[in-house]
C-alpha cells in the first residue's frame, strides 16, 4: 500500500464511523449523569438561567458568536461570560484581547467581578471600606484564578489553534474566548477580499472547537447598515447583519445579540440591554433583557417582582351603595 494511501486510511480510521448503539449509548449516559449529580447545564453556564435553559450551557466544540453594533458593550458581556464561568465552574479560561492590553481586560474583570465603578478604582478613591473589603476579596480571588489572557494584538488566524492547543497542554484550558474576528490577522491569500478573509476565519474557529473538543465564544460586530432600519439607530438586529460576511451565520452554533433595549434607550445612555438567542441548533431562540451597568460594565439578570393587591379608596368606588338613590318616574316625563 502506498504510504500516502495508508496515512489517508489511518486518519479516516482515528475519525471513524460510529455505530448508532455506541452514539445512543452516550447519549444515554450523559442523561444519567446529569440526573444523578443534578447538574443544571450540560455545559458550562453563562450565568443566565433563560440563555442555559434554550442551549443548555456552552458545550464542548460549539462555536458561540457574540454580537452587536459598536460600542454598546460586547466586550463587557462577554467579561461577564468570563467571570460567570469561573464562579461557577472555576475552570480555566483563555482569553484573546486583540484591542486591548492585558492591563486592561484585567481592570474590566475586575470592576465586574466586583461590581464597582471602573472610575474609583482607576483613581483609588471614593470607595466605601465595605467596598474596599471587597475589593480586596475579589483581587485575591482573580489572581488565583486561572484566567489567562493573550493580548498579542496581530494573531494570524491559521496560528490562533496552535496558541490554544499549547494552552490546553499546559492549563487544561476549558473555555476559549476571541475578541473579536474582525481585527483578526486574515489568510494573505485572501487579502483585498473580506468577505473571504472573514468565511476563512469562521471555518478555522469552527474546526478548532470540534477539533480540540472545546467551546470557542467569538465576538463579532453587526454592520451598520442595520442601524438605518426602523425607528431607533440601535434597531433589532438581525442574522443578515453579522459584518462582512455571512459564513458566521451558517458556522455558528449559537448568535446571540447584546444590544440596547429600544423602550429604555435614551439619548446619551441605556441601563437596560436585550440578550437575542437569534440561532440555536440545540433548542428554540429566545430573548430576554438584562440590567447593564455602564459604570461597572456588569450585566445582571432583571429579578421578576410579583404583582401584588393594593388596597386604596378607589376600590370602595367598586363596591354597591347602601343609599343609591330611588329613581322618581316623574323625572322622565317630557
Amino acid at each position: 500500500m502506498h504510504e500516502d494511501e495508508k496515512y489517508f486510511n489511518e486518519q479516516i480510521f482515528q475519525c471513524g464511523l460510529q455505530k448508532m448503539d455506541s452514539v445512543i449509548g452516550e447519549v444515554l449516559d450523559n442523561y444519567v449523569e446529569r440526573c444523578e449529580t443534578d447538574a443544571g447545564t450540560g455545559g458550562i453556564t453563562s450565568g443566565f438561567k433563560e440563555l442555559d435553559d434554550c442551549t443548555d450551557g456552552w458545550m464542548p466544540g460549539d462555536m458561540i458568536i457574540l454580537s452587536s453594533f459598536a460600542g454598546v458593550g460586547l466586550t463587557s458581556f462577554a467579561l461577564n461570560l468570563a467571570v460567570n464561568a469561573h464562579n461557577a465552574h472555576h475552570i480555566p479560561i483563555l482569553y484573546f484581547s486583540m484591542g486591548q492590553k492585558a492591563a486592561d481586560i484585567g481592570r474590566r474583570l475586575l470592576t465586574i467581578a466586583a461590581d464597582l465603578p471602573t472610575r474609583a478604582i482607576s483613581r483609588g478613591e471614593g470607595l466605601s471600606p465595605e467596598e474596599l473589603e471587597q475589593l480586596e476579596y475579589v483581587c485575591k480571588d482573580l489572581k488565583d484564578s486561572p484566567i489567562f489572557i493573550d493580548d498579542t494584538p496581530r494573531i494570524e488566524y491559521n496560528k490562533l489553534s496552535k496558541k490554544i492547543q499549547e494552552a490546553m497542554q499546559e492549563n487544561d484550558i476549558a473555555l476559549v474566548i476571541v475578541d473579536n474576528i474582525n481585527i483578526m490577522q486574515p489568510p494573505a491569500v485572501y487579502q483585498g477580499m473580506r468577505e473571504q478573509e472573514i468565511s476563512a476565519i469562521s471555518r478555522e474557529l469552527k474546526f478548532i472547537a470540534r477539533e480540540l473538543n472545546i467551546p470557542v465564544i467569538a465576538l463579532a460586530e453587526l454592520s451598520r447598515h442595520g442601524r438605518t432600519r426602523g425607528y431607533s439607530s440601535y434597531a433589532n438586529p438581525h442574522l443578515e447583519d453579522l459584518k462582512e460576511s455571512s459564513a458566521l451565520e451558517y458556522d455558528a452554533d449559537t448568535i446571540i445579540f447584546f444590544c440596547p433595549d429600544t423602550e429604555y434607550l435614551s439619548e446619551d445612555s441605556f441601563d437596560r440591554c436585550e440578550i437575542r438567542l437569534a440561532k440555536n441548533r440545540r433548542g428554540h431562540t429566545t430573548d430576554f433583557d438584562v440590567k447593564y451597568d455602564q459604570l461597572t460594565g456588569k450585566v445582571k439578570e432583571i429579578e421578576e417582582v410579583p404583582l401584588e393587591y393594593v388596597d386604596s379608596r378607589f376600590n370602595e368606588l367598586d363596591e354597591p351603595s347602601d343609599t343609591t338613590p330611588v329613581e322618581n318616574p316623574e323625572d322622565n316625563e317630557f
